[in-house]
């Protein structure tokens, strides 16, 4: 609540891509709190197991071994959806500067989760995030246009 009351603030305040800015700040805090800060720490039987770089491992685990494992996996892809999206909202959005600003996110994230054993470092999450990034990129794109279109198809009314 508190962060759509503050997106409605600044959307009256100041213009879109400072309010773009500042939707990803907010949005940036509750990730944070969501993936390191309110978690609980690792016990200490899973120390040792706290990196997992195994790509294909993880995934077969998702896909074969557990029934979550689609789930864990579209949770990957929204979490960082919205970093995408709102780099596509941008006047200069660039595909280029939206993943490598999620990929920043997400291995600061995957180590904050590593020193503060308040989570594993996988690199499946990392690849999911990214890809979410991109998704929520082409979104964006995609209403972009659309909007563009309805609007010049209203105004030639």
């Amino acid at each position: 609540m508190l962060a759509l009351v503050a997106a409605v603030l600044f959307i009256v305040r100041h213009k879109r891509s400072q309010l773009v800015v500042n939707v990803m700040l907010i949005y940036g805090l509750l990730v944070l709190i969501s993936t390191v800060l309110f978690r609980s720490r690792l016990g200490a039987e899973y120390t040792a197991m706290t990196v997992n770089l195994d790509l294909l491992g993880t995934w077969r685990e998702r896909f074969l071994d557990r029934a979550s494992g689609l789930v864990e996996l579209i949770i990957n892809f929204c979490m960082l959806f919205p970093v995408g999206f709102l780099f596509s909202m941008t006047r200069n959005g660039n595909f280029l500067k939206a993943i490598l600003t999620g990929l920043s996110i997400t291995v600061g994230i995957e180590l904050l989760q590593l020193v503060t054993f308040r989570g594993f470092f996988e690199v499946t999450d990392i690849i999911d995030n990214v890809v979410g990034v991109a998704i929520g990129f082409g979104f964006g794109k995609l209403c972009r246009f659309l909007w563009r279109k309805l609007s010049d198809a209203v105004s030639r009314k």
